[in-house]
């Protein structure tokens, strides 16, 4: 049995018990053996926050090109942000201690 309660009350939670407007959960199963906490951050990551495309102008040929690849074991990409003077792009990115 898989229950899923996005907003209750029933284990003493903050939610209110009527929640105006709609509410969007979205949840992602996962099979596994051992616990890959590199492997779980990623599949999270995408589940919180799918790929948005929003053309701004239409081209009759266009170049795909990765903004940031990010390479090493155990390192995702936490978050980008512009600096103060605003040039160039800050990353922050998070390497998880040896899970070997």
């Amino acid at each position: 049995m898989l229950l899923l309660w996005p907003a209750n009350n029933y284990w003493h939670t903050i939610f209110r018990t009527s929640q105006p407007g709609f509410v969007q959960a979205r949840y992602k199963i996962l099979t596994h053996g051992s616990i890959d906490p590199v492997q779980t951050t990623h599949a999270g990551l995408e589940a919180i926050a799918p790929v948005e495309i929003h053309p701004a102008v239409h081209l009759e040929s266009s170049i795909s090109k990765s903004l940031v690849n990010v390479e090493g074991e155990g390192i995702v990409l936490l978050h980008t942000k512009t600096p103060r003077e605003g040039k160039g792009v800050i990353l922050l990115p998070y390497q998880f201690p040896d899970h070997g």
